[in-house]
């Protein structure tokens, strides 16, 4: 379902580009944004998985989400399972 959505909404703002309601930068920049979040949100999971690894901050994850990441980073939370069950990290996220 996150897939369906999140790909939803940004083919819903290449359409408003299309049809030039939305300048083309702004469904540029939720895929952008989107392809960094899910390549974070999976080299986190990684580092999570091999213990004592530097990990990636909650912070990042959640300033890549804001900056139009947030479709990438939904996908991959429920993809990898990752920072999907915390509720302190979820009341961010859609804070």
């Amino acid at each position: 379902m996150p897939l369906l959505i999140a790909s939803g909404f940004v083919a819903g703002l290449l359409a408003l580009a299309i049809l030039r309601k939305v300048h083309f930068i702004v469904p540029l920049a939720y895929i952008l944004m989107s392809v960094a979040a899910f390549l974070a949100y999976a080299d986190d999971k990684s580092r999570a998985e091999r213990m004592g690894s530097w990990r990636i901050s909650e912070g990042t994850l959640h300033a890549i989400a804001l900056l139009c990441g947030w479709p990438g980073a939904w996908i991959a939370q429920r993809l990898f399972r990752h920072k999907s069950k915390k509720q302190s990290f979820q009341q961010v996220f859609w804070g």
